[in-house]
């Protein structure tokens, strides 16, 4: 096996983890004992008509003229590659939620639920003015809202994809101080509204503190 072949293996082999395949068919010979499967039993048999001195051109599985251990990294290689297919094949994502109402300067953290542990996942955002992606860690993606809008956040991995939408309106609040008397911040909730300014006072002495603001700030909180 020359150099440039040897520096090939070793490249196939470093890229098995990251790499996307779209078929799962096995090239043909690689069925060595002919029990219509390609898997570790495979090696095994080749490693043993190798160890026999066997020069069955059937088993130049890397068409270099010889039978040797090459052949067995050759048969190794397609298996792991053909592993690597069944996953992707069957790779699922989900997220918990496929919808955020959210307003101008909110952050959402969500994460991606993937049975495939294999190939990384990548992010993109139809409209990066409105949902930003500012960090991705493995399964995990974070967003940051700008501006008023609608951004689509998908998530792929292989030939699937799983997507989260965005609606972003700007913050409605109301300012508040003791002259408002009694506050339901359930109802002021459920109005729509998702932020309150308290008057915390109107001066610098402690007796001009606002006499609803440590009710206020609780309740709001």
């Amino acid at each position: 096996m020359n150099n440039l072949f040897k520096k090939s293996l070793i490249t196939a082999t470093a890229i098995l983890s990251v790499i996307c395949y779209s078929t799962s068919v096995f090239a043909a010979g690689f069925d060595v004992n002919n029990d219509n499967t390609v898997n570790v039993n495979d090696v095994t048999f080749l490693q043993n008509e190798i160890s026999n001195f066997n020069d069955n051109t059937d088993y130049d599985l890397n068409n270099d003229g010889r039978i040797d251990v090459n052949d067995i990294s050759t048969l190794q290689i397609e298996i792991s590659n053909n592993d690597i297919k069944t996953i992707e094949a069957n790779t699922k994502l989900s997220v918990t939620t496929n919808e955020y109402k959210k307003n101008v300067g909110d952050t959402v953290t969500f994460s991606i639920t993937t049975n495939n542990d294999i190939s990384d996942i990548t992010y993109s955002s139809s409209d990066s003015s409105v949902a930003k992606i500012v960090s991705t860690d493995s399964n995990t993606v974070k967003v940051k809202v700008n501006k008023v809008g609608s951004a689509t956040v998908t998530a792929k991995q292989c030939s699937k994809s799983v997507s989260v939408k965005f609606n972003v309106e700007k913050a409605k609040c109301i300012d508040l101080s003791e002259w408002n008397g009694n506050i339901d911040f359930n109802k002021v909730k459920k109005s729509g509204v998702t932020c309150v300014i308290l008057r915390a006072g109107y001066g610098k002495d402690p007796n001009q503190e606002d006499n609803e603001f440590q009710k206020y700030y609780k309740q709001a909180k």
